[in-house]
This record gives structure tokens, sequence and C-alpha cells, in this order.
């Protein structure tokens, strides 16, 4: 699993490149699959705080309804 954590962390660092819109669509989907898988995982060894940490990433990140955060939720999310 921690390997998998490393390619999700590659793939959102590369989103803060200059990239085709493309990729951006495409990593919404790797992501929100691996993150769903990691939370799985987390489930299966009883990790229960992580498990809903993987999923309400996974939630964000799925790229079936579009999730808009104002900046304020964002600042509040930061802090």
């Amino acid at each position: 699993m921690k390997y998998i954590g490393m390619i999700v962390a590659m793939l959102l660092l590369l989103c803060l490149t200059s990239m085709p819109y493309g990729y951006y669509e495409l990593v919404r989907y790797i992501t929100t699959v691996l993150f769903f898988w990691m939370a799985l995982q987390s489930f299966k060894i009883g990790k229960e705080s992580l498990t809903f940490s993987y999923v309400a990433i996974g939630v964000l990140f799925q790229p079936f309804f579009k999730i808009v955060l104002s900046k304020s939720i964002w600042n509040i999310a930061y802090y």
C-alpha cells in the first residue's frame, strides 16, 4: 500500500505542472480507484479513521459528480 500512496502522490504532484486537460481527467479516475482500494485495505486491517479519510478523498476526487468547493471552504480545510 506504501507504493500505491507514492504513485498517487506523484500523479497529484504532476497536476501542479501544465498538463493537457485529459491528464487531469485521467488522474481523477485513477485516484478515485486507488483511494477506494486503499480504503478497503485499511478497513481490512482495522484502521477505521484512515478508512474514513481515504473514502472522503475518493469521493472528493470522483469524476462522475464534480464537487466544487469555494475558496473559503479550502481555507478552512487548509488551517
